[in-house]
């Protein structure tokens, strides 16, 4: 009886990866330079949101 804790819905995974936003805030919080950092991701969208 799993079925009734999960929507109905579709769920896009392009709409659930970080922005380019999110990217900058976070090598804020680390303090670094974006150029130091490798980000890691399996789409296209994560390739535009890493430059």
């Amino acid at each position: 009886m799993i079925r009734p804790h999960f929507s109905s819905r579709r769920i896009y995974p392009s709409l659930l990866k970080p922005s380019a936003h999110l990217l900058r805030r976070a090598t804020g919080r680390l303090r670094l330079p974006p150029a130091m950092c490798i980000y890691l991701g399996d789409s296209t969208t994560d390739m535009m949101a890493a430059q």
